[in-house]
Parts: structure tokens; sequence; C-alpha cells
């Protein structure tokens, strides 16, 4: 048995064509990575989808808070992997 396209699986979960589920996603400021997560695709997928009808999600200084990260990620000044300084 191969795999359901992603296309195929958003419909039968949502019950409604995938362009609209998308939009609908897209109309609540939600974040790709929480949408495809939601739908049970990966990012790239959902951008793929999005390129083909023409959907853009807002920025991320437009979303949700929910939907907005949180952590500070890498400080300036730091180089190198796992956000160790170089040694000198």
């Amino acid at each position: 048995m191969g795999t359901i396209s992603a296309e195929i699986r958003i419909r039968q979960m949502f019950n409604e064509p995938p362009s609209q589920v998308i939009r609908g996603f897209a109309a609540m400021r939600m974040s790709k990575r929480l949408a495809a997560g939601a739908m049970g695709i990966t990012t790239q997928t959902l951008i793929r989808l999005c390129r083909r009808w023409g959907i853009e999600f807002v920025p991320q200084s437009e979303m949700l808070d929910q939907c907005k990260p949180k952590g500070k990620g890498c400080p300036k000044g730091l180089k190198g992997l796992n956000g160790r300084k170089k040694r000198k």
C-alpha cells in the first residue's frame, strides 16, 4: 500500500478542499509550522501547496501570540556550533 498524498489526507481530515483548509489557517493568523502540524503534513509540503494556490500566511509580527517564538535565540557575538564562543 502506498502513501496517501497530502491533498487527499487534508480532504479526508477536514471534509473540505485542501486549498480552503489552508486559507482558513492563514486567515486565523497561525504559523505555517502549527498549521502544517494540525493538518498532518510537513512545513515544506505546506509551503509547496501555498505556492501552488497563491496562499500567503501573515508575517511573524502579525501572528497569534501562541504562534510566535518565545526563546531568545542565539545571543549576538556567539559563533560556531551549539552557541559556543570561538576560542582565541
